[in-house]
This record gives C-alpha cells, structure tokens and sequence, in this order.
C-alpha cells in the first residue's frame, strides 16, 4: 500500500508540474493575458484588504459624527450625540453659519477643537467628497451619519460606496421623527445618479481627495447672534435651538 501512495503521490506532483510549467509558458507568449490575471488578482486582494478592514471595524464603537448640512436641527441633534460620548469627533459638512454651530456645539459643552467644517460642499455627493480627506485627518475608523428620513436612503448609499472603499463603517444616525426637519423624500432618478457617481468616484477617492476650504469654530465671534449671520430665523430652529440650550436635548429613537 505504501509503494503505491508514494507512486500516486510522485505522479501527481509530476503532473501538477509539468501543467503548471505548459501554463506559465503560455503566459509567457501572452503578456496582454498574463497582466490582466496579475491585474485581477491585485484588485481581489485589495478589496479583500478592504472588507477585512470594515468588518474590523464594524465591532468598534463610533469615533466620528458626519453632519450632512441641510437643517439646523441636524446639527443640534449632533450636538446631542457628541455631549453624550465625549471621544466623538465632528465634521459639518455644508451646514448652517459658523456662528450658529458654534452656539449650538459650546451649549453642549463639546470641545471646538472637535469640531470641523467645511464650507465647499453644495450637495450630498459634494459633502463626501470634501469629508472623505477630513475623516482620514481625524483617523475616522466607524462614522455616523446624521441626516433626515427623507435624505437617508440616498446618503447612506452613498456612505456606504464611499467610506467602505476607505475601509471605514458606517453608522445610520437618522434624526428622531419628534426631531426631523420637514421635509420630503429623495426621487429614484436623483438617487440612481448619486450612487453611479459615488460608483465611479469610489476607487478614485482612495488615491486622490480633493481639500475643502474648512473653518475654525474658535475664530469666530462668540458675540455674534447667529439670527444676524443668517438673516431670518425659522420658527421650527428657534424652537430646537431654545429647547437644546434649555437642557431638553433629543434622543434617539427606533
């Protein structure tokens, strides 16, 4: 039994060789064939590396709030998260004036330090694509994403593209319906776009990320009414900035 084991094992080596040998020979005749196998194969163990990274952090806690800007009250429920878990970082990405959030973000006793914004996104695409280089500054490992109802399915796609092709998880941080802004849902058509655009930009954003133009929380004026920066006062804000400052923060609900 043994010599047969050992005959079966020697021809099978011999012949696993000699067809190794035929196909890296073939290769060899074939540059275009062999460096798109190469190509392949580099890209599945980079995707790999990438799914590897976000399930990692999938079991961590959340270390970073993205604010998409859009209505105040999302800031102010960011407020609330970040005065609840104090290791928090936070961007505000195209958010209300500087001197709003910095009232809104120094009533919750949060570090300004901690906080970023960026002034050059217009739109929810714009307001990953100047984020992306801010939450690799912050070293972001797991991101929440505040937003409203209406907007979440088409943010959270887009989060999900762009962060996890940067080996960062998300975290869905819908606003509490008490808490939401008025608003409506996203169209299929406008949604469709955003995510074939974060298709598209995804691979791209792990080389390259465009730098906003950001400000400082601490250089602004403490002394300025946010009311006169933005030059008209919606109740809905009045009444949830009011509430914040008055201690009757909102909590998040299922």
């Amino acid at each position: 039994l043994r010599p047969s084991l050992r005959q079966f094992s020697d021809s099978f080596v011999d012949h696993w060789g000699a067809s190794m040998n035929r196909w890296l020979a073939g290769l060899a005749k074939k540059p275009a064939t062999t460096a798109t196998i190469a190509c392949l194969l580099l890209c599945g163990c980079w995707f790999g590396s990438r799914f590897v990274l976000v399930f990692l952090n999938e079991s961590q806690p959340m270390d970073c709030v993205l604010v998409l800007g859009g209505d105040p009250s999302r800031e102010v429920f960011a407020a609330a998260l970040v005065k609840r878990n104090a290791n928090l970082n936070v961007i505000v990405s195209g958010g209300s004036p500087a001197v709003h959030v910095r009232k809104i973000f120094v009533a919750a006793d949060v570090s300004l330090n901690r906080v970023i914004l960026d002034r050059s996104a217009k739109s929810t695409f714009e307001n990953f694509l100047y984020s992306l280089p801010l939450l690799k500054r912050v070293q972001a490992h797991k991101v929440g994403i505040v937003t409203s109802e209406g907007n979440q399915e088409r943010a959270l796609s887009m989060a999900r593209i762009l962060l996890w092709f940067n080996g960062m998880s998300v975290q869905n941080e819908v606003l509490p319906f008490a808490f939401a802004e008025q608003g409506h849902n996203e169209s299929t058509w406008k949604t469709c776009l955003d995510i074939v655009r974060a298709l598209l930009y995804a691979p791209i954003s792990t080389l390259y990320c465009p730098e906003g133009k950001t400000e400082e929380l601490k250089s602004v004026d403490p002394n300025l009414k946010w009311n006169d920066a933005w030059g008209w006062v919606p109740p809905t804000l009045q009444r949830d900035y009011d509430d914040f400052l008055a201690g009757r923060l909102p909590t998040k609900t299922d």
